[in-house]
Formats: C-alpha cells, structure tokens, sequence
C-alpha cells in the first residue's frame, strides 16, 4: 500500500521505519515513523484505505515535540513491515 523511502539518517518527505501499530479511524490510517521526514526525527502520517494517499501530517523536531516516536497499540489487521518486503521496515500491509 505504501513504501517508505529508506533512510539510515537524514531527511526526506514521508518518514522512515514506522514501527508502531496503526490506527483506523474513518477510513484512514495513522501511524509514526521513527525517522526521516524534514527534520530527519520522524513524522505522523495518514494513509487513505480507500485510494492509498499518502499524508505526511507532522515532522517531529527533537524540541519540545520528541523525536523518533516508537509506541505499541493491540495487534489491528493492518500492519507495518519488520521485516520483509521490498526493504526491512519500510512497507505497510493489509491482510
């Protein structure tokens, strides 16, 4: 559904390494990214279910947001990737 630029530091426009569970929430999914993103400390995203865009809807800044965000939710059908796919920790699933 959506691959995530690799990135081991630095920046881009989507993130990199989501590793926290998804949430859905009317027809959208919602995650973070550990890295990447403009300031390269992770960002929150949206991902539509029914059309597959993509949002990048924040970019941490390692100030008084955080950074890198890592968190766990229960296990939802919709997933991130750790690893497998195209690039370890880059892919999110739908099963």
């Amino acid at each position: 559904v959506h691959i995530f630029p690799a990135t081991l530091a630095g920046t881009n426009s989507d993130g990199a390494h989501p590793k926290a569970d998804l949430v859905l929430s009317g027809g959208m999914l919602y995650g973070t990214t550990s890295s990447g993103g403009a300031t390269g400390h992770g960002t929150v995203f949206s991902l539509n279910t029914a059309d597959s865009s993509f949002t990048n809807l924040y970019n941490f800044t390692n100030g008084v947001d955080g950074s890198t965000p890592v968190a766990e939710r229960p296990s939802h059908p919709e997933r991130r990737t750790d690893p497998g796919g195209e690039r370890p920790w880059t892919n999110i699933t739908k099963s």
